[in-house]
Formats: structure tokens, sequence, C-alpha cells
């Protein structure tokens, strides 16, 4: 489903790294009938050069409270990681306003992308009491807010590459929170600063989150990967390391 063209991209849900880089191999690469497909070539298999270990800025500042729990397991992989090479330093995400900018793209493009459910009066039959009044809402976005947003985005952009010129990955724990229960409505009851997933959308970053380990309550945690634009290989190659010598992601909690 569309929702904000210049974010939106395609990503792999599976059961390993492993799989995730087997379906990427068959999806990635230039597609001349899509007007937002990139010029690069597809995903492969690729490594750093031998005897290169991993360079990872490990996030101080992606979430501003982390549990305890999460901590502690995040930092049981962070040692694995470092048990098998991989070299890793504090590191920090730039301050700036990147979520509010990123918000205002989503806001200005899905208003765009369902124009015609918005107009039509449509929107009134979702479920959602807030997608019913959304739309309207997004459409009185300030199309200099918007020009401003993309700004602060080709700023971010540069930043961004800054970073990735001392490490080839950055990571953090997936989410301050474990798994969630069903009837949640993120928007209300799980709203939390996030200024990883701004960035990562504004600057189009790949990323996977793969388990790391159980909550108190024995819900799974995962720890996530986010490498430079089109550096899909590096992301993966981190993911598989990690698996290889863990079993999180086979491990399941007890369902009642």
């Amino acid at each position: 489903m569309a929702l904000a063209f210049s974010m939106d991209k395609i990503g792999v849900m599976a059961r390993s790294a492993d799989d995730c880089a087997i379906v990427l191999e068959h999806i990635s690469g230039y597609d001349p009938l899509d007007p937002s497909s990139v010029s690069a070539p597809p995903f492969v298999h690729g490594t750093l050069p031998p005897g290169k270990p991993i360079r990872i800025g490990w996030l101080r500042n992606a979430w501003k409270d982390l549990p305890k729990d999460i901590e502690a397991a995040t930092k049981h992989a962070v040692d694995l990681l470092e048990a098998h090479g991989v070299l890793v330093e504090q590191a920090e995400l730039p301050e700036g306003p990147w979520e509010a900018a990123a918000n205002t793209v989503i806001s200005v493009e899905a208003a765009a992308a369902f124009e015609n459910l918005i107009e039509s009066g449509r929107v009134a039959d979702l479920s959602d009491p807030l997608g019913r009044i959304g739309g309207y809402v997004n459409q009185q976005t300030p199309a200099s807010d918007y020009a401003r947003a993309l700004r602060v985005r080709g700023v971010l952009q540069n930043r961004m590459d800054k970073l990735f010129e001392r490490f080839d990955l950055i990571a953090a724990a997936s989410q301050p929170n474990s798994a969630t229960m069903l009837d949640k409505n993120l928007e209300t009851e799980l709203s939390f600063p996030d200024p990883l997933g701004g960035i990562g959308n504004l600057s189009g970053l790949p990323a996977i989150s793969v388990p790391c380990g159980f909550d108190s309550r024995n819900l799974p945690v995962g720890i996530q990967f986010v490498g430079r634009a089109l550096e899909e290989d590096k992301v993966i190659r981190a993911a598989r390391l990690f698996q290889h010598n863990s079993d999180w992601h086979r491990k399941h909690p007890p369902i009642t």
C-alpha cells in the first residue's frame, strides 16, 4: 500500500538473515518500469575485503529510555559480535529535527497517495478513528513546510554519509520494548521518540532486525543493523554473522 512515495521501500520478512538474503537477491536491481527504481547493481551475497573486520557504531542515543532487560539482551548480542571479530565503538546519531521533517514528508505524500479516498468521503469507512480524520489534517500541511523538510533531508543525508565514513554499520536495539499485545493501538499506546526511524526513512537506509533474546516476561527482543544506502550486503553480513553464532532466531516463547 502506498504511503509516502519518496520513503516507501520493499523489505523482506523471513525466518533468518540467510533467507532474507535469498529473497533480496531476487527482488533487487534496476526496474525500467518503476520510475522510483535506482540504476544500481542488484544485491549479491557481498562481503567486505577478506580479513577486514566489520566496524559497527553502537548508538547511545537511538532510544531515550531502554528497559534494563532489553539493554542486557542487546549488550550480550554486542559482546557476541565482538567475540567474533567485529569492531564496536560508541556512536551517536546527529542531532536535528529529523523526526519532524520525516513526519512532514509522510503527511504530505500520504495525503497525495490517498487523495481519491479522502475527497470521495470513503475515508469515513476506515475502522481507525484517527484514520478517518488524518487525511484531512494532512491536506492542510503548507507546501513551504514540505519544501523545508526536503532541505532538512539533504542536510541529514550528508551528515549520515560522514558517520558511515567511520563505520560500516550502526546498530541499536530494534525497539525500546519487546513484542506487544495484538490489541495495542500502535499510535496511541506505543508512541515514543524514534530518531533512528526518522533518520532511516529520510535517508533511505537499509536495515535488518534480528532476535537477540527475551525480556523478563519471556517476550522476544531484537537488535537492528543499519547501513549506508545501497549497502545491503554489509547489513546482511552482520546479521548472518550474529545468527551463525547464536540461536535466538530458532527459539520461541511459550504460547498460552
